[in-house]
């Protein structure tokens, strides 16, 4: 059976509860080998590729050249290391599938989070974005709904 390639990327701030409970159901759900795609920096990356490690999923880690905000995650596999745009634009040439792990409920015209997202898109990558549930849920307590 071929392995299905999972790219992921996410905020800095890391997953809220939602968002963790969600991802690590969303790993368990599929019945083939798999390999996760992280940028290895704090936050999503490092929480996505440690829930990776802990189900006995392969992770391969593109490094960021910017040491600042590196999680220094010890992956199966460890590319060259990139500039941020250029590692997230590797990750979604490899993957079958972005997961998106943003820290707001709405598409920002910033970040590399929605940057990665953006490319996915141009590229025909599917994207499966996790959206902060209660984040939304207060969103709409505010509105009135």
């Amino acid at each position: 059976m071929e392995t299905f390639k999972i790219g992921i990327t996410g905020t800095r701030s890391g997953m809220n509860v939602d968002q963790l409970e969600s991802f690590r159901e969303r790993m368990e759900s599929f019945a083939r080998p798999l390999e996760l795609h992280h940028g290895d920096c704090v936050g999503v990356d490092i929480e996505a590729a440690e829930i990776a490690t802990g189900l006995g999923i392969q992770t391969v880690c593109h490094p960021p050249v910017d040491q600042r905000l590196r999680a220094h995650h010890k992956s199966d596999v460890i590319l060259e290391q990139k500039t941020h745009f250029a590692r997230n634009r590797d990750i979604v040439d490899m993957c079958d599938i972005l997961f998106v792990i943003p820290f707001q409920t709405s598409h920002s015209s910033r970040g590399g989070t929605w940057y990665t997202h953006d490319y996915a898109v141009k590229k025909n990558v599917p994207v499966e974005i996790f959206f902060p549930m209660s984040s939304i849920v207060e969103q709409l307590m505010k509105q009135g709904r």
